[in-house]
């Protein structure tokens, strides 16, 4: 699986993943089948001077995720908020709440992870599409400006109908 992360600053406007040596640039062109969508914890903690993550919380087949699940944020050395997920709480420790979302896309499994405004548009296409039966597509990036920072913004959009992929062991011959 690549794990896709979006490089948003105004001289990037790609996927990356990293190989184990270094970051790669991943083109998404064309469609990408949604398997499951999550949403996890993804920051950086100062104090312990590590990462901040979470365990996912899956959305369910209504396309609601289940907030009541129990919720874990830990860093490198301990565990800084266990209990349902709670926006406030959250907001309270400096970290950011990602969608992750795992699917196929030319034939790999990828797993796209995103935050902030990124975030909010792929949820609403996801939101809008019966991901059993379509796809949705990064057909561009948009320049942007929030404040005095300039950044890249991905275009979702509906794709194809979804196809299923078909494993070698399921062909009757």
């Amino acid at each position: 699986m690549k794990y896709l992360e979006w490089k948003w600053a105004s001289d990037a406007g790609f996927f990356s993943y990293y190989d184990g040596e270094k970051n790669v640039q991943y083109k998404l062109d064309g469609d990408i089948s949604v398997n499951e969508v999550g949403y996890t914890i993804k920051w950086f903690d100062e104090e312990s001077n590590s990462p901040i993550y979470s365990n996912d919380l899956v959305q369910w087949e209504d396309g609601r995720a289940n907030w009541d699940e129990p919720f874990v944020v830990k860093c490198k050395r301990w565990t800084i908020f266990e209990g349902k997920y709670s926006k406030e709480a959250i907001i309270a420790l400096g970290a950011k709440l990602h969608i992750k979302v795992t699917g196929k896309h030319n034939g790999e499994d990828v797993c796209i992870t995103l935050k902030g405004q990124n975030y909010f548009n792929l949820s609403q296409l996801l939101e809008s599409i019966d991901r059993k039966t379509t796809t949705f597509k990064v057909t561009w990036a948009t320049d942007e400006k929030n404040w005095a920072v300039k950044y890249k913004a991905p275009i979702f959009e509906v794709g194809g109908e979804r196809k299923e992929d078909i494993a070698v062991e399921d062909v009757p011959f």
